[in-house]
């Protein structure tokens, strides 16, 4: 970097774009809006307006050559994501994308050796890392696992039953105009899967790699996988082998209003129950309880700061640019849920 702030560039200003990403980053002291680049014209100049940013362009290409842009944040469909990581990263700019960061493993790792060849930071958005209620429930496990006070872990429960997550979010840029996207799609999932299986399985790692990556944040080690079966497209199950225990990962899609999503963590003595709130949520983070057994049980829930995890995310993605810091959102894991997730699949019953 050659200046005090990190000049950041955004490629896409659609509703998460500007909900999720440029509102958060436009209330840094150590980021300078510098470009813009989404395809729709009248949003461009609305959204480039609102947010003072220095420049703003049709195409990202044109945005990449510019040699004081530091780094770029990528928020386009799903099928786009991959290939315009690769053009930031060829172009020497850090990125930060959303999740799923490619439609299949053999892509994600494309882009993590590039990443790694052009010598920049590469992260994807699992921003539920960030969420202040998750950090309190990491630092609680790991001192109970070290502590043995509430013994040895029986079993593990992640679930993800959807529901409302947009939270009556409001407040962003609208036009009506469509975006032609003139150039091809990329893979969603593995090239050999069938079409039928390619979208049920893009979905999966859409939404639902979210418990895979905090199963990854929590225990640190990588479980075999036991069992994979969905009867339906919006519902599966699936038990992972940790050696010392089993954890199961329950997903579906159920309408209800509210957010339905969290992590259990049985002990011999006690419990971790980690209860995840809506992306959307304005500063609320997760709710953390631990349950102490005994004569009596003992009841704990750490008072959580009133916290947002994507405003986290965004100053902790400048943050450790500026001071070329690792990131925990690095690329790499998002990989290692890709190749999970693919695994899934072939364990499929």
């Amino acid at each position: 970097m050659k200046h005090n702030k990190l000049n950041v560039g955004f490629i896409g200003a659609g509703f998460i774009g500007q909900i999720a990403h440029i509102e958060n980053f436009a209330k840094l002291n150590n980021c300078n809006m510098y470009a813009l680049a989404e395809m729709r014209p009248e949003l461009r100049a609305k959204v480039g307006q609102r947010y003072n940013f220095s420049k703003t362009y049709q195409q990202h290409e044109e945005m990449l050559t510019d040699p004081n842009l530091d780094a770029v944040v990528v928020v386009v469909p799903r099928p786009y994501t991959a290939d315009i990581v690769m053009d930031c990263i060829k172009a020497g700019k850090h990125v930060l994308s959303e999740k799923p960061m490619a439609g299949n493993f053999q892509r994600g790792m494309e882009l993590v050796k590039a990443a790694e060849r052009y010598g920049v930071h590469y992260c994807v958005g699992y921003m539920k890392r960030y969420d202040d209620g998750v950090i309190q429930a990491k630092k609680m496990l790991d001192d109970v696992l070290s502590s043995r006070t509430i013994g040895n872990i029986l079993n593990v429960r992640a679930y993800c039953y959807m529901g409302e997550s947009y939270c009556n979010a409001g407040g962003h840029e609208i036009t009506q105009e469509q975006v032609n996207y003139n150039v091809k799609q990329g893979a969603i999932a593995p090239e050999h899967f069938p079409e039928d299986e390619s979208l049920i399985f893009a979905r999966y790692v859409n939404v639902y790699s979210h418990l895979t990556n905090l199963l990854q944040y929590f225990f640190d080690k990588r479980p075999s996988v036991e069992f994979f079966k969905y009867l339906r497209k919006d519902a599966h199950i699936c038990v992972l082998n940790y050696d010392d225990y089993l954890a199961t990962i329950e997903t579906g899609e159920a309408s209800n209003r509210n957010w339905d999503e969290g992590v259990e963590i049985q002990f011999e003595h006690g419990k971790i129950v980690v209860e995840l709130p809506p992306a959307l949520l304005r500063h609320m983070p997760a709710k953390v309880t631990l349950y102490k057994a005994g004569q009596q049980q003992e009841v704990i829930q750490p008072l959580v700061n009133w916290t947002w995890a994507f405003a986290n995310q965004a100053q902790a993605f400048v943050n450790d640019i500026i001071e070329n810091k690792p990131s925990i959102i690095d690329a790499k894991y998002a990989l290692e849920d890709l190749k999970r997730i693919e695994e899934f699949w072939e364990h499929k019953c």
